[in-house]
């Protein structure tokens, strides 16, 4: 959720079905506490991208504790894993490998503890930003992260890129791995050739979406409308077979 002036986070996962009703259960938390962040092995503090692996574990990037955690389908902690500032994290469905987006976030998009909260629970929060405003660093670089698979010798160090990427998204199709991520504006696929993860194709701004925002669909037209702040904020018809493919409405 965010506000002006920072982030709300309720500090948990959700969990649902596609078929889930409003009412159902969904709006409990399935992993964390709502509303409490927390750093033992019960809750979450910030956390951000989520990604489930072959056999159903759950990976949360918990970025306010700097950390992956690895839980079972059933919610219960399996292992955490250190990782600076984690944001963004997919696992690759055949080797396990788990990809990590490394950024630090801007002071202004910090998570706050969600109201209402008791005095004492008032205290301590003002005592956490009193000593994270101290401990302030120069910004650290944005990074991408391969790490050994879950259960794999974990002396195996992680191999590293450094690059300005704005979102990631794994390929699980591609032979070796490849990521794709937005750097810069251009939408680059890095190769993972085990040792190194190499930039490889890039695709020059204007080839595609911009900076797409809510999604819609409209089957009845055979189309899909985003909505795109990359061109001034239009509404964009999508056509999902024949036809011009791109529109501005």
């Amino acid at each position: 959720y965010y506000v002006p002036g920072g982030t709300i986070s309720p500090h948990c996962v959700f969990r649902l079905a596609w078929d889930e009703e409003r009412g159902a259960g969904m709006e409990e938390g399935w992993f964390g506490e709502q509303n409490r962040p927390g750093s033992d092995d019960s809750h979450l503090n910030d956390p951000r991208g989520v990604a489930v692996d072959a056999k159903g574990r759950v990976y949360v990037c918990d970025r306010g504790n700097g950390r992956i955690m690895i839980m079972s389908s059933e919610g219960r902690k399996i292992e955490t894993i250190p990782v600076e500032h984690p944001e963004q994290i997919a696992v690759h469905p055949r080797t396990g490998g788990i990809y990590v987006l490394s950024r630090q976030p801007p002071p202004s998009a910090l998570a706050k503890d969600k109201l209402p909260m008791s005095m004492e629970e008032y205290k301590a929060w003002k005592a956490r930003e009193k000593a994270r405003k101290a401990r302030r660093a120069p910004a650290a670089p944005t990074r991408l992260i391969r790490l050994p698979a879950w259960g794999a010798d974990r002396s195996e160090k992680p191999v590293v890129l450094e690059a300005d990427i704005d979102l990631m998204a794994l390929d699980p199709e591609s032979n070796p791995p490849r990521v794709w991520a937005t750097i810069k504006g251009q939408l680059t696929s890095i190769l993972d050739e085990g040792g190194a993860l190499r930039p490889e194709t890039s695709i020059e701004p204007g080839k595609g979406l911009l900076h797409p925002g809510c999604v819609a669909g409209d089957p009845d037209r055979n189309r899909v409308l985003v909505y795109d702040y990359g061109v001034g904020g239009k509404v964009l018809s999508l056509k999902l077979a024949g036809g011009d493919p791109l529109v501005l409405l």
